[in-house]
């Protein structure tokens, strides 16, 4: 099989099968190899991601910090977040959870029914605060904290039970 490819491209694994002993065919065989190794070792699509995204946060961070994340231990602890936030963010949710994404977009929808003429600011601003309260509860609930606002929750569903039956 032959390809063609651009001059740096082609510099840079001449170096590296120079540097470890093996031809170019073989480097260019040992690098094929790898990138399908991930795809053997998983069918999980969501855990190819979670891979990927890993690579791709340690790489930014140590490139934006100037350290790797192995010897530097803020870029470490940035990494660490980073991980947390992204499993976090892609996490299969309790049925009675809300987090902070969803409660995002809870307020976004709000402000576009607002918009929309479909309710006014006074009843936006009631979601809103009744999104926020229910989001503090369960952020209380998680910290392992009494939890504060405990009509929140259910003000929220009522408020959107309201507008269903409204509707």
């Amino acid at each position: 099989m032959g390809f063609a490819t651009s001059a740096k491209l082609k510099e840079r694994i001449d170096a590296e099968a120079e540097g470890s002993g093996r031809s170019r065919t073989q480097e260019i065989e040992r690098r094929l190899e790898q990138s399908f190794m991930l795809d053997d070792m998983t069918t999980s699509q969501a855990t190819r991601a979670l891979v990927s995204f890993v690579q791709l946060a340690a790489e930014t961070l140590e490139w934006e910090n100037g350290g790797k994340w192995t010897d530097d231990a803020d870029t470490a602890l940035q990494l660490a977040g980073a991980i947390t936030f992204y499993v976090d963010r892609h996490r299969p949710r309790r049925p009675d959870e809300l987090d902070h994404w969803q409660a995002m977009d809870l307020i976004k929808l709000q402000r576009t029914e607002r918009d929309k003429g479909k309710i006014d600011n006074e009843t936006l601003g009631r979601r809103s605060t009744a999104i926020t309260n229910a989001l503090a509860a369960f952020d209380d609930y998680r910290r392992g904290e009494a939890v504060r606002g405990t009509n929140s929750l259910a003000q929220l569903e009522e408020l959107f039970s309201t507008k269903e039956r409204q509707q």
